[in-house]
């Protein structure tokens, strides 16, 4: 028997008091489907390298990749997030409240993905 398909609606509704998560466009893809219990950290495909992208799972945004996202010229960050968010991804989740890059939450709300901030 397949696994039941949890949305990312679901998955707010489940965690968000426990893990206070903040929702960076409230309602914006909530009826996506997390194909993948497992998360992953995109490192490598922020840095351009996709051949083995995981994105069907949650993605996560730590310290590393902020800091990184911020390192890059306003152009280079622009076409490597928009590379990053062409993929079917559930849901991105940037770790302990931190700033977002410029650029992060314009380009997740056109591509129809949530983005969540813990």
């Amino acid at each position: 028997m397949p696994a039941p398909k949890v949305t990312v609606g679901v998955l707010l509704d489940r965690l968000r008091g426990s893990l206070q998560l903040e929702e960076m466009e409230p309602g914006s893809g909530l009826d996506r489907i997390v194909g993948n219990p497992e998360v992953s950290s995109p490192g490598l495909v922020l840095a351009g390298y996709v051949k083995r992208f995981s994105a069907e799972r949650l993605q996560v945004l730590g310290e590393t990749e902020i800091t990184y996202l911020q390192s890059l010229t306003p152009a280079d960050r622009k076409k490597i997030l928009e590379l990053f968010f062409s993929f079917p991804i559930p849901a991105v989740f940037v770790t302990k409240g931190q700033r977002l890059p410029v650029g992060l939450k314009e380009i997740a709300s056109a591509s129809g993905v949530p983005l969540i901030r813990t």
